[in-house]
């Protein structure tokens, strides 16, 4: 699988690192001093408790080929960074999922509006500190990956489930797919599968087994 990683702070690094250990082909787009240390001296993770260092090859971009076809991608940046991915993400054509990856509330209708079906959210079980070009990372063990697709309806603040959830058809559903693919990376089958809802009453969620 081809995955553009848009951000390369800590949580967008270890994912990342985790995916190219995975075997997939990884693009992060990074920018200033960040994309500098990632195209001279690659992905440097560090595992803060057991002081394991990786180094691992990696293509770092400042910015998207027209050209690019990509079948993931991850955003992994902060809540208030979130409008500012809209430009590069609503350019390309080429039908990917878009994994946002961390604090959305607040911003998931707008997300969906600008981007459509294409959206995806989810929540990392990671954190750490970048320190120059080495990011020092836990994996946090209590907390589970969390991923869903916004569903819009809902009714006196409750959500409304579509029929659909618990048929086959949803266990073949896209935030199972790209559940997969990030458990087998991250060497766990913790991530929790959840259909989110992004109505104005607020951010409802179902769980259901991945």
């Amino acid at each position: 699988m081809r995955i553009l990683v848009v951000g390369a702070g800590v949580i967008g690094s270890v994912y990342a690192g985790k995916l190219l250990t995975a075997g997939h082909e990884v693009v992060l787009l990074a920018r200033g001093r960040r994309l500098a240390d990632l195209q001279a001296s690659g992905l440097i993770l560090e595992e803060a408790q057991a002081g394991k260092r990786t180094a691992q090859p990696v293509t770092a971009v400042s910015a998207l080929d027209s050209a690019d076809r990509y079948d993931l991608v991850l955003v992994p940046v902060r809540s208030e960074q979130l409008t500012s991915t809209l430009p590069v993400l609503s350019s390309m054509r080429d039908g990917s999922d878009v994994l946002f990856f961390g604090n959305t509330a607040g911003r998931q209708a707008q997300l969906v509006e600008a981007l459509g079906s294409r959206v995806l959210f989810g929540f990392p079980a990671a954190g750490g500190t970048r320190e120059g070009s080495v990011v020092r990372y836990v994996l946090i063990s209590q907390q589970q990956t969390m991923l869903g697709e916004p569903m819009a309806r809902a009714t006196n603040g409750r959500v409304a489930i579509p029929a659909e959830t618990s048929s086959a058809a949803w266990t073949r559903s896209r935030p199972r797919a790209v559940a997969a693919v990030i458990s087998r990376a991250m060497g766990s089958s913790v991530v929790t599968v959840m259909r989110v809802s992004h109505a104005a009453t607020g951010n409802t969620a179902t769980a259901v087994t991945p």
